[in-house]
């Protein structure tokens, strides 16, 4: 049985944005943690950069270099991973 390809594993920079979607029109606001917690990521650091990149484009968000949040999820290895990044509060637009 072959593996996934690189561009299976890679996310949907549409899937992500859909998602950030959903949790911003059910909350009025959120972190990405709070994203993170409702759509754990399916492909671990590619994933969470991603995250980063679909926020940048976002009309409404507030990134705090003071406050930092933790992530964590389990990759395709069975192995679990955390990271620590800036808090980013995305607004609905």
């Amino acid at each position: 049985m072959m593996g996934k390809s690189r561009k299976e594993r890679l996310p949907e920079l549409s899937r992500l944005e859909r998602e950030i979607m959903q949790v911003v029109w059910a909350l009025g606001e959120c972190s990405s943690s709070e994203v993170i917690a409702a759509h754990p990521l399916r492909y671990g650091l590619s994933e969470l950069v991603a995250y980063f990149e679909v926020t940048s484009r976002w009309k409404r968000v507030d990134v705090s270099d003071d406050v930092q949040e933790k992530v964590a999820w389990r990759g395709e290895d069975g192995v679990d991973y955390r990271a620590t990044m800036p808090r980013v509060i995305i607004l609905r637009n």
